[in-house]
Parts: structure tokens; sequence; C-alpha cells
């Protein structure tokens, strides 16, 4: 029943400006064989199809082949909560053109590692898929944060997440999205700084708050205003 109404729902078009993303199950188990082969069967087109447990190159170049073959646009999020997975993230992240993002899966990845789910165990595992969408030029997204009435800690892992390299951050709860919002966008001073930043290095050379602006700091001030005119 619920796959049902899913794919029915995936079927209707809605305003382009809202993207949906579709959650099946692992492609090892009868439930995300059913899954696939009803999304292939059905006129539904989710904007992007998650894939738990991913920890096979295999499987998602297969995925891309049968999207290609029955003419499904979506993209793929493959969710790394497995130390397997995370041993292959980089392989992952570069298997196909139809890859978008790299997602950690910190209860699954820290039951796997044999610890609690916590900042310090994951920050090996956090840190490696970061840097291998990177890497592959696609987006790094995090867990959700567990515990719904913490902003305070929220906050900071929010921040954390970015420190590592993270651009997106899933929710467990809507009351979650407008805080992952306002932490990921950039603020009005970071914009100001990072115009002034692009023009001094049209220049060739200059000096921003003391530090000589190079290439490396341009390209940080070029994606900080890509990322706010996409959230305009």
């Amino acid at each position: 029943m619920a796959r049902n109404e899913a794919m029915a729902w995936l079927s209707k078009p809605l305003p382009q400006q809202v993207l949906r993303a579709l959650r099946i199950n692992s492609l090892d188990s009868r439930e995300g064989l059913a899954d696939l082969a009803d999304l292939l069967d059905t006129a539904a087109q989710p904007d992007f199809v998650i894939l738990p447990k991913a920890d096979s190159v295999g499987q998602m170049q297969m995925l891309d082949r049968l999207f290609t073959r029955h003419v499904k646009t979506a993209q793929l999020v493959a969710l790394v909560e497995s130390v397997a997975g995370l041993a292959k993230c980089e392989a992952l992240a570069k298997c196909n053109t139809r890859m978008f993002a790299l997602m950690i899966g910190a209860a699954d990845m820290a039951s796997d590692l044999g610890i609690s789910v916590n900042w310090n165990g994951l920050a090996y595992a956090r840190s490696r898929i970061a840097a291998a969408a990177a890497g592959a030029g696609i987006i790094a997204l995090d867990s959700p944060y567990f515990i719904l009435n913490d902003e305070a800690g929220h906050r900071q892992e929010l921040s954390r997440s970015m420190d590592l390299g993270y651009s997106a951050k899933a929710a467990i709860h809507p009351r979650q999205i407008d805080l992952i919002n306002e932490a990921l966008s950039p603020t009005s001073a970071e914009i100001e700084d990072a115009e002034t930043i692009v023009a001094l290095a049209r220049e060739g050379v200059g000096v921003f708050k003391g530090r000589m602006v190079d290439e490396a700091m341009a390209r940080r001030a070029r994606r900080i205003l890509a990322s706010a005119a996409e959230r305009r």
C-alpha cells in the first residue's frame, strides 16, 4: 500500500521548484528489489533516489543503466552507513554521472563501528565522506541530528559539519528545516566579503583583511556566492 501511494504521488506533476526524493530499500533485500521494480514500471519521476547501505559500485552503475533504459531522470544519493561503504566512498562518488551526493548514515555507521552516535567517534567517517564528495564535485550530505528538543546541540553539529565541507543536512522533523536553512545559508556579511574577494581576484592581486587574495580564497568566495544565488 505505501509503495503504491508513493509511486502514485511521484507520478503527479508538481510546481517546478518542488524537488522530491525517494528512499528505496537496500538492493540486497526483496523489499528493495520490489521498490526498484515499481519505480521502473510506473510513471514515477523522483528528482533523487537515495540508496541505503551503499557499498557497491556495481549497484550504483546498475541503477544508472536501468534509469537510462526506463527514461528516469533521477539523480542518485549514496547513503554510506557501513565500514564497507566507507572504504569505497571515493569510488561511489565517481561511479556515474547521476551521482548527486554522498550521505553519511550516522546511526548505522556508529553501530558498524561498535560505538555510540557521537561526533568524535564519527569524525573520521564524516571527513572521509566529505572529502570523497568534494573530489568528485558532488554534494556532501550530513546525517540528521536526532535530538528534536536540542537546538543548541543541533546548531553546534551544523557548524562542525560545515567546517568539514558538508553543504547540506538531512532532517528528521519539519521543525528542523528552518534552522538547517539558516545555518547553511551565507550571511549578508559573508556575501559582501565574497563579492569583495572575487573583485580583487579579478585584478590579479589584492589584500583582504590582512590576507593576500589567492586562488584558493577566490574559489571559496565563488562557492559562497553560488550558494547564495541558489537559495534566493
